[in-house]
Parts: structure tokens; sequence; C-alpha cells
């Protein structure tokens, strides 16, 4: 989910990507996952992704 995020995807685009068909599903993931890491907004967990080396940004530009 962290890929989507960085790569600028919206919400109901990274739902298609996960087959949930209730775009709340990844609200709520992402919801839950800024709280446990303690960020505000996506900008800064897609932030905390590539510091963290959880998410490549050279495979990001390939993909686009």
């Amino acid at each position: 989910m962290l890929f989507y995020l960085f790569s600028g995807k919206t919400y109901a685009q990274i739902a298609q990507e996960y087959y949930l068909f209730d775009l709340n599903k990844v609200l709520y993931k992402v919801r839950k996952l800024r709280e446990k890491l303690c960020l505000r907004n996506r900008r800064q967990l897609a932030y905390f992704a590539l510091v963290n080396g959880l998410v490549d940004a050279d495979m990001i530009s390939c993909n686009l």
C-alpha cells in the first residue's frame, strides 16, 4: 500500500489495485497506519516510507 501512496494514486485507485470494493477499507488502513506511526497526513506517510527504505524511489519513477 505504501508503494501506491508514494506513487500518488488516489484512495479509489488503491482500492482497485487491492480489489477492495469499499473505499472506506483503504481509508481505514491508511488512517490506522498514520496513527501507529504518529503522522499527520499521507504526504508524511510517503516521506516516512522513503526515508526508512520501505519504498524504492527508482522503482516508482519507472512505473509512472
